[in-house]
């Protein structure tokens, strides 16, 4: 239900309050390039600083894969698309 959520534009309903609050952790930066307070207190308390930084590691990580295949317009292989 979540991917589906994701992919329809709509806010998903997490199983956990950890899944929630790394789903408003990632979408605020990767969608405004910033987290704001009240966000980033939560995820300190959900995953401490570490996990924090394994988080803003994976999403700049997946978003540069992003730039990477949009910019040289990598297509789909072809066993997904068939």
């Amino acid at each position: 239900m979540v991917i589906r959520a994701l992919a329809s534009g709509q806010s998903p309903v997490f199983e956990s309050e950890e899944e929630a609050i790394a789903h408003a952790f990632t979408s605020q930066l990767a969608h405004k390039h910033r987290v704001d307070q009240n966000t980033y207190a939560d995820a300190a308390r959900a995953f401490g600083d570490k996990g924090i930084v394994d988080m803003v590691m994976l999403i700049g990580l997946y978003l540069t894969t992003c730039a990477i295949i949009n910019a040289f317009e990598v297509p789909v292989p072809e066993a997904v698309t068939s």
